[in-house]
Order: structure tokens, then C-alpha cells, then sequence
């Protein structure tokens, strides 16, 4: 009888023992949070990677105030970076950390403008991917890519270009074609895509090449062809490179206007 009651006791006390381990290891836990929400701070916002927009503005976009707590700072990081996406356009890419003891470091990657599509008798600006970057009425441009033949649709900076959904599949054919140019290092020489046509697109390049392309084509394929055949040409040559052929390009004089 004394063995069977000294073995209960001991059950009682592994109980017990396993209780305390849990409890202790819930306020040490408990403990560690709460320092972390007590003392580290942000006392300094580092901004890196910004060309287009300042530290101040970026900072200032950001919501962040000194003093707030980084370890709660960086578990609302997304919504942080998509605040300074969509209030600040240029801005492509938004990283966040923290720097102890007492720095949050926000590092950005901003786009460039790559065309531009006329609405209301304004140029909007877009990035390679279609995403809207600002209005311009003085025709400053840049060295940018005329975007004609579809229909902008209340366009808005920050948000993607809309277009009507019969004019949605030429679209993504032209920002696919943007970004396989941009890719290859060609884009620089492009001066228009009009999409005006159901059955190819037509690319004006250096002011002397009319480039044909069909749609849903290996936009990588294609600015590879039209690299060798800019090459094959020279940089003066005028003419007709017709894309549209399976079996490469196929090039033709260009016809004097009039």
C-alpha cells in the first residue's frame, strides 16, 4: 500500500514538474516579447537605392515615425512597401528589414519610363510592365515608345494601364515586346508600336525600320532576329523587316512616302 501511494506522488509530481516547464517557458517567451516591443525602436529610417524620389519623400510615404517599434514595423512590412508601390509610381521594388540596434532600412528599386499612350491630350508614361508612372502635358517624353491603335481607360499614376477587353490581347503583346526589347538592350531605338491592326503589329525603329510582328509571337525570338537583321543592315539602310514569316526575317526596301 505505501509502495502504490509513493508511486501516485511521484506521477503527481512529474505532472507538476512537466506544468512548471511549460508555464516557465510561456513567461520567459512572454518576457522576450515584451522587451522587444519595450526597447527596440526605430530611431532612424535608411533609405537606399532612390534616384527619382527623396529619402524625405519616401520616409514621409512610408508612414514611419521615429520611435515606433521595429519588431511591429516589420511584421506590416507588406503593406508598407505596397503603400510606397502605389503612392510613388517609379518605385518597381520595396525590400524592408531591420538594422540593429535601432534602424529600419528600406531599400527600393524604381522603374523607368519605357512608352507612353496618349489620352485626353496628355501623354501618360508606363513602365515596361504597363504600370502607369505619370501624366505629362508639355510632351516630355523622353526617349520613350508610342503606344497607338488602343484606347487608354481613366488611366491613374501607380495602377496598370486598362484598356477595353477586345484590345486587352494586343496590349500584353506590346508590353511582352517591351520587355523583350528592353531585355536585349534594343528599346532605346524604338519609336512606335501601333496596334492599330487585328492581324500584326507594326514597329517604327531608328526613324528608318518599319518592323512587322505577329501577335502572340516569341517576343524574344523576335528582338533577336531584329538585332542580327539591324546588324546585317548597317546603320543607314532603310527598309522593311517583316517579322511575321516562321523562317526568320524577311526584309524590303521602305517605300518613299507619297
Amino acid at each position: 500500500m505505501a509502495h502504490r501511494s509513493s508511486r501516485r506522488r511521484a506521477r503527481r509530481r512529474g505532472r507538476f514538474s512537466g506544468l512548471y516547464k511549460l508555464l516557465s517557458a510561456l513567461l520567459i517567451l512572454a518576457a522576450l516579447v515584451a522587451g522587444c516591443l519595450v526597447f527596440f525602436r526605430a530611431e532612424g529610417v535608411a533609405v537606399s537605392g532612390n534616384e527619382r524620389y527623396t529619402e524625405e519623400e519616401i520616409v514621409r510615404v512610408s508612414g514611419v515615425t521615429q520611435g515606433e517599434n521595429l519588431f511591429a514595423l516589420l511584421l506590416r512590412r507588406g503593406e508598407i512597401a505596397d503603400t510606397l508601390r502605389e503612392q510613388l509610381p517609379y518605385v518597381e521594388a520595396v525590400s524592408i528589414r531591420s538594422a540593429l540596434p535601432d534602424t529600419l532600412v528600406i531599400e527600393v528599386r524604381e522603374c523607368r519610363a519605357a512608352a507612353y499612350i496618349r489620352y485626353e491630350g496628355a501623354d501618360w508614361l508606363l513602365n515596361a510592365g504597363g504600370k502607369l508612372l505619370e501624366r505629362v502635358t508639355d510632351g516630355e517624353t523622353g526617349d520613350t515608345v508610342e503606344l497607338t491603335g488602343v484606347t487608354a481607360l481613366q488611366p491613374s499614376p501607380g495602377t496598370q494601364l486598362a484598356v477595353s477587353q477586345e484590345e486587352s490581347r494586343k496590349l500584353e503583346d506590346a508590353l511582352a515586346l517591351l520587355g523583350a526589347l528592353e531585355e536585349r538592350g534594343l528599346l532605346a531605338g524604338a519609336d512606335s508600336i501601333d496596334l492599330s491592326s487585328d492581324s500584326r503589329m507594326e514597329m517604327r525603329y531608328e526613324d528608318r525600320l518599319t518592323v512587322r510582328l505577329a501577335y502572340a509571337s516569341d517576343y524574344d525570338y523576335d528582338a533577336k532576329a531584329l538585332a542580327a537583321a539591324i546588324d546585317y543592315l548597317g546603320p543607314e539602310e532603310r527598309s522593311v523587316v517583316d517579322l511575321t514569316f516562321e523562317d526568320g526575317p524577311h526584309l524590303y526596301p521602305e517605300r518613299p512616302a507619297g
